[in-house]
């Protein structure tokens, strides 16, 4: 079970990385981070 976590949150990392240099943002992610603290809205990940 935990390595099907861990893929999950590999997957959404990858997701949220390419959402971010999508939109120039330089801001490093990792799994405690708030999204909007690195200037991500829910607009950026609903498009």
């Amino acid at each position: 079970m935990q390595a099907f976590d861990v893929d999950v949150q590999d997957r959404i990392l990858a997701l949220v990385n390419s959402i971010r240099e999508q939109n120039a943002i330089a801001a490093p992610v990792d799994p405690d981070t708030l999204l909007v603290d690195v200037g991500l809205t829910s607009m950026d990940m609903v498009n």
